[in-house]
C-alpha cells in the first residue's frame, strides 16, 4: 500500500535530508518526492509517497518523522492500494 503526506518544514534542503535518512534506515521504499515552497512561511513542502513494509505502517513512520527538528505539521494527502 503506498500512502502520501505532505509535511511542512522550516528548512527546505536539511528537513528533506533527516526525513530521507530516517526513512532509508527504516528501509521504506520511497516511491517519490517533492519539496515546493510553502506559501503560508519561509519553508517547504515536502510531498513524500512512501509504500508500507510489513511490520511497520507508514504512519508509525510519521510519528518518528514529527519529531525531527524542524518539522511543523504533517497531513495524509491520500491512500493508494
Amino acid at each position: 500500500m503506498c500512502r502520501t503526506y505532505c509535511i511542512m518544514a522550516e528548512d527546505g534542503a536539511e528537513s528533506l535530508l533527516r526525513i530521507v535518512g530516517m526513512l532509508r534506515r527504516k528501509k521504506f521504499d520511497i516511491k517519490s518526492i517533492n519539496m515546493q515552497p510553502s506559501e503560508a512561511s519561509c519553508g517547504s513542502n515536502l510531498i513524500i509517497s512512501i509504500n508500507e513494509i510489513a511490520g511497520c505502517s507508514a504512519g508509525d513512520v510519521m510519528n518518528h518523522v514529527k519529531k525531527l527538528f524542524g518539522i511543523k505539521k504533517i497531513t495524509e494527502l491520500r491512500e493508494e492500494k
